[in-house]
């Protein structure tokens, strides 16, 4: 099915073949599966993925590929790992979702998602360029952090947690006081007296 969407009529479907291969790999952790990753990993600036999937498959393919294979999957590595940055995003709980987007000096941004493991930090191999990181987490607000990365760059993101408002307690409202009570003189035989002048 990945492959299918690599060969796309109308276009290759880099995010959904990446899908497929990354649930193929899960399921049947084979070497063959790793070069179809991380070439579609590179195609969507997963830069640490793609690494990663490179060096599995050369080091697990190792004699069974041709030599313009491998040729062709050591040059994307050796670009990849010439040039690709990390950046460590601290602060944020296991399973917090992170998204990254950069804006390359040409054409639209890439956005990128990644999820915090155990432990709590997440090490991402970026490309150079403008990089914003948002993150939200337990009631928090939305926060981002925009990082100029350099080429083979090692940078750090820490998110804050922001202490929550302080809750201000609702105004009492005295309540109005009784009016005195009016008394009314009368006579023996019960009729009203008016009050002299």
């Amino acid at each position: 099915t990945g492959v299918t969407l690599l060969q796309d009529p109308d276009g290759s479907r880099y995010e959904e073949a990446y899908q497929q291969f990354k649930a193929a790999y899960a399921e049947s952790p084979s070497w063959k599966i790793l070069g179809n990753l991380g070439y579609t990993a590179m195609k969507l600036e997963r830069d640490g993925e793609a690494i990663e999937a490179f060096e599995g498959y050369l080091e697990q393919g190792n004699k069974e590929l041709s030599s313009a294979d491998r040729a062709q999957f050591q040059s994307d590595l050796e670009t990849l790992s010439a040039t690709a940055a990390a950046v460590t995003i601290q602060g944020l709980p296991a399973g917090t979702r992170v998204t990254d987007v950069r804006s390359p000096n040409q054409g639209p941004d890439i956005k990128n998602t990644y999820e915090v493991p155990e432990g709590g930090s997440l090490v991402l191999r970026v490309r150079p360029g403008a990089h914003r990181f948002t993150a939200q987490w337990s009631g928090q607000e939305p926060q981002t952090h925009e990082l100029e990365v350099a080429i083979k760059g090692a940078h750090e993101v820490k998110f804050e947690t922001a202490a929550p408002e302080p809750v201000q307690p609702e105004p009492v409202v005295a309540p109005a006081p009784e009016p005195a009570p009016v008394t009314v003189a009368t006579s023996d035989d019960g009729f009203f007296q008016s009050p002299l002048p």
